[in-house]
């Protein structure tokens, strides 16, 4: 296999995982949407510490599997490619 196809899966596989991230973020937002929601107004400091914290670790959750993917397809590809 060539080193630049192993490469590609490397980011297609980041591709992927970003886009799992993006469904469990959107199921966690609908899901505390609906809590903080039923509680009310009482709930808004808690609520914008809870999407601040869940913004921050999505989005280094989400980055960091990406680098990782495309990092695990160069090393692959130096190890497994063809010239």
């Amino acid at each position: 296999m060539q080193r630049s196809d192993i490469r590609a899966v490397g980011n297609l596989a980041g591709e992927a995982s970003s886009v799992v991230t993006t469904l469990v973020r959107g199921m966690h937002a609908g899901i505390a949407s609906r809590v903080f929601g039923s509680i009310g107004p009482v709930a808004a400091p808690g609520r914008m510490v809870h999407d601040g914290i869940t913004r921050a670790i999505y989005g280094s959750v989400d980055r960091g599997l990406r680098h990782a993917t495309r990092a695990v397809g160069a090393v692959a590809a130096e190890i497994l490619g063809d010239d």
